[in-house]
């Protein structure tokens, strides 16, 4: 596994919905790479952590609302 730090705060540059949360992941190993890889040019890994993680927060967020309906 590769760690992978994934801090909130940025020291005082960090947008204000960031500071404070701080969270460390373990992720398989080649992870880190293929994120890398996915990159856009100029784009930060971290950003591309929040933003996947934010994404996956609303799809699941969705499919319990639909759950909750039937």
């Amino acid at each position: 596994m590769t760690g992978i730090d994934v801090q909130g705060s940025q020291g005082r540059m960090a947008p204000k919905q960031f500071i404070g949360e701080n969270l460390n992941l373990l992720l398989p190993k080649g992870t880190k790479d293929r994120i890398k890889a996915a990159l856009n040019p100029g784009e930060k890994s971290l950003g591309f952590i929040r933003e996947a993680i934010e994404l996956h927060l609303k799809r699941r967020e969705r499919t319990k609302r639909r759950e909750g309906e039937g």
